[in-house]
């Protein structure tokens, strides 16, 4: 679920940046365009009574969001505030709406920052927080791993875990042992190599850090004319691949300026492929790097796996090359190599 949480998240960061006087007018704008689509993303679509009551009763007072488990009782409740207001004054009352009613969760947010509570947990306020994020300020995937700690599965199950580690997608075959992980799925053995391991690009199921699979590592990526590329930086070789990919397809003329610029996601502000190192949404590249002859820069600052394997994805499509028919080639990681 990290691809619509991180759509989520760049587009109410270009809300932000765009349209920042407008919304710090006014607490209902604030919630239509930056706090419903992250609480959507979240799987609390606000729309939904059965998800989400709006304007809960606490006493005589109450609370914006209450955030409801399988049992329609709350599992959090949140306060919202228009963009731009501090919320040092209000955490108090947040906290007490909670207390008032045994909630054992607490948010608040102005659509850009957001903290959430362990309401009961015994310790200083700072200790019990579990989410403090700034979306204008921090990195989109910095701020996709933290909101996780909201998403509905985790928070209406009564055992909340507070989120670090991406959420990783693995499927694992019935009849294998549960701590039996493959590498990939559809794999095949490399013709070249039996120790590696091809599987189409649009297949594979990138990991993050936290992972064993992340021992899988790229080594090249092999097109249906029978050609093979390799990652440029072998201190980040999934981002050299992503690179890697890009040069390629302008040499084979598959991306030309007409296909330039490409960006991440069709709603956000950041580039793949730009001509100059700023993205959309006024903000500089971060770690960018030039390709055919400085003509044109890519994004290499996020460099997980699954973002990358997303981008290079892109590429091909806007390239006119089925992904299906591309295949990344892998293995693994000898013990104390990071990749």
């Amino acid at each position: 679920m990290l691809e619509p949480l991180i759509e989520a998240i760049e587009t109410v960061k270009e809300r932000i940046e765009q349209h920042r006087q407008t919304l710090s007018e006014n607490e209902t704008r604030t919630r239509g365009a930056l706090i419903n689509p992250i609480l959507k993303a979240l799987g609390w679509d606000p729309g939904d009574p059965a998800l989400v009551t709006l304007e809960y009763n606490v006493g005589n007072l109450r609370a914006d969001y209450a955030l409801l488990d399988g049992d329609d009782k709350p599992a959090a409740v949140f306060e919202a505030k228009k963009l731009g207001e501090a919320l040092d004054n209000h955490r108090m009352q947040m906290l007490n709406y909670a207390n008032t009613e045994g909630i054992e969760y607490a948010g608040l947010t102005n659509g850009d920052k957001w903290e959430l509570y362990s309401v009961f947990e015994r310790g200083h306020l700072n200790d019990r927080r579990m989410i403090n994020v700034s979306i204008s300020k921090d990195e989109a995937h910095e701020c996709a791993l933290e909101l996780l700690t909201l998403w509905r599965l985790n928070l209406a199950s009564g055992k909340v875990k507070k989120v670090n580690p991406p959420i990783i997608e693995i499927h694992v075959p019935e009849d294998e042992e549960p701590d039996s992980l493959p590498d990939t799925e559809s794999t095949q053995k490399s013709e070249s190599d039996p120790s590696e391991k091809s599987t189409p690009i649009s297949e594979y199921k990138a990991v993050g850090y936290s992972s064993p699979l992340w021992k899988a590592i790229p080594k090249a990526l092999r097109f249906p004319d029978g050609s093979e590329i390799a990652p440029t930086d072998e201190d980040h070789k999934w981002a050299g691949l992503m690179v890697a990919t890009a040069e390629w397809l302008f040499q084979n003329q598959k991306l030309t300026d007409e296909n330039i610029p490409i960006r991440m996601f069709a709603s956000t502000g950041r580039y793949i492929i730009h001509t100059s190192e700023v993205h959309r949404n006024g903000k500089p590249m971060v770690s960018p790097e030039s390709i055919q002859n400085g003509r044109y820069f890519v994004e290499k600052h996020d460099i997980w796996p699954k973002i990358a394997r997303n981008n290079i994805n892109v590429l091909l499509k806007h390239g006119g090359v089925d992904p299906s028919e591309v295949y990344l080639i892998t293995a693994n990681v000898a013990e104390g190599d990071d990749g």
